[in-house]
């Protein structure tokens, strides 16, 4: 470990400094010496190294080490210890405001000494590598476009929130700073209640910008514990999902545009999973065909077998076969109604792919080719066609 290593070593009594610096090149150390404290501020103001300061206190005429300390320190990371006769308690106090690489009692003997040195260099190493970790998170988080805070365990301090909430929360990250509820402030009116009763640790909620923009935003929350699993902080990210909320908005107003359309349409609209046949989507006018709700056909994705007439069971392998070979297929088949009735039906479909031409979807129509029985006005809850299916099928 001393190899390379250089200590400066900074003490005016010229026996005891020869006596250290015999003890610290024994051990491998290259050892500069300089005897007061402007000497020392000049060794590193002309560009001169050193790995380690071995600081004495009392430096005679001039600054004394506890200054010439802070002086270096103010322009160099180096660990400095201070080495002293001094054992009174309002001096060791003095120094610990500078530095916390290790206070050495002089005359405590060699084996003392060189333990200290080397748990100052381990102690810096570490604060290294700490340094470092901080370094790449921080380029993380700063590079994130989701907002990410720590704040403490009873959350009435923010410890660190990165740049994206000035994106975001439309506010500078001093305001939050010093006042930690400007977070929850700004968030609007309607959501507040709501969100403030959660105990849930994930939360979506709208937030108002200063230039009175509304945003959604998508929470997370998780504690921080110690070994001892107590909680000593909570860190957090939050996602600007407005894009998103509006989008979803957006299908649900398409549900209920598609739903009033093809509640006037005799002839039925439908959309089914390929190759199961599952039934994802069919126009509320089902019911006066069949007897059957939409409801029923999404809680059952057999319902359509046995509404199918049985004798007509194998056109269904020739179904498949039309659906394969060409992409589309014409059928004319028996549906029988609920209540007994027997109806002939003409059924159409068309295979659908995704952007990676696989076939994903078939979807059509069907009509009826006899009349159709009268039947009551279905509940709104039934008429409808289910939202999320109507999803799946936008999508």
């Amino acid at each position: 470990m001393p190899e390379d290593k250089t200590i400066l070593l900074v003490e005016d009594q010229a026996i005891i400094a020869l006596n250290q610096k015999m003890i610290l090149r024994q051990q491998g150390y290259v050892v500069e010496h300089v005897s007061t404290g402007e000497d020392a501020v000049a060794y590193f103001a002309t560009g001169r190294h050193a790995d380690l300061v071995l600081m004495d206190i009392d430096l005679g005429e001039g600054i004394d080490g506890p200054e010439a300390a802070r002086q270096i320190l103010a322009s160099h990371d180096v660990p400095l210890a201070f080495l002293s006769a001094h054992t009174e308690a309002e001096i060791v106090d003095r120094t610990e405001d500078i530095t916390s690489y290790g206070y050495i009692v002089k005359h405590s003997g060699e084996t003392v000494l060189i333990a200290s040195i080397r748990m100052a260099f381990r102690l810096y190493e570490t604060r290294q590598c700490l340094r470092v970790q901080e370094q790449r998170l921080r380029w993380i988080t700063e590079s994130m476009e989701d907002v990410f805070w720590v704040c403490s365990a009873d959350d009435e301090q923010i410890l660190y929130v990165n740049p994206a909430y000035e994106q975001v929360w439309g506010h500078s990250r001093e305001s939050l700073y010093r006042n930690p509820r400007s977070f929850e402030e700004a968030i609007h009116p309607y959501d507040r209640a709501r969100v403030s009763s959660s105990t849930s640790p994930e939360k979506t909620f709208r937030v108002i910008r200063p230039d009175n923009e509304q945003r959604w935003i998508n929470t997370r929350i998780l504690p921080v514990q110690d070994e001892k699993g107590v909680v000593v902080a909570h860190t957090g990210v939050a996602r600007d999902v407005t894009r998103e909320m509006r989008f979803k908005r957006e299908l649900i107003l398409r549900d209920r545009e598609l739903n009033t359309i093809l509640a006037d349409i005799s002839e039925i609209v439908w959309s089914a999973r390929w190759p199961e046949l599952e039934v994802l989507m069919v126009s509320p006018s089902i019911a006066q065909l069949t007897g059957h709700t939409t409801t029923e056909f999404f809680d059952d994705p057999a319902l359509w077998l046995e509404v199918l007439h049985r004798d007509d069971h194998p056109l269904l392998a020739k179904v498949r076969t039309m659906i394969v070979e060409r992409g589309t297929f014409t059928m004319e088949c028996r549906i029988c109604h609920s209540d007994g009735v027997i109806i002939r039906v003409l059924i159409k479909g068309r295979l659908i792919r995704d952007d990676d031409g696989v076939p994903v979807r078939v979807a059509g129509s069907v009509t009826a080719l006899d009349p159709v029985p009268e039947v009551p006005v279905l509940p709104e809850a039934d008429a409808g066609c289910h939202s999320d299916t109507y999803r799946n099928l936008l999508y």
